[in-house]
């Protein structure tokens, strides 16, 4: 089955545009391509309001995830012990 991008008026397989529930067919209106450089297009335009929102988002995160980062280091410092001890079992290190 096919779709018309109503951007770019390709007609494009079904697998090219986004799911959305909101529409009759379950996909998106815009090709996956055309909501890409959209998206894109925006991200520039509106550069510094963008990075704001994304400054005040990661604040938001942090702020109710206090122990997240300390918890990533710990998992990441005993992935790499159990690394090193395999590797030396293994004797490469």
């Amino acid at each position: 089955m096919r779709k018309t991008c109503r951007t770019c008026g390709g007609s494009k397989p079904l697998n090219a545009f986004r799911h959305d529930a909101r529409r009759d067919d379950g996909r998106a209106t815009q090709c996956r391509a055309c909501a890409q450089a959209d998206g894109a297009a925006y991200r520039e335009a509106n550069l510094e309001r963008v990075r704001e929102r994304e400054r005040v988002n990661a604040a938001a995160y942090r702020a109710n995830h206090p122990n997240r980062r300390r918890m990533i280091a710990r998992e990441s410092a005993r992935r790499m012990r159990r690394k090193r001890a395999a590797l030396a079992r293994r004797g490469v290190a």
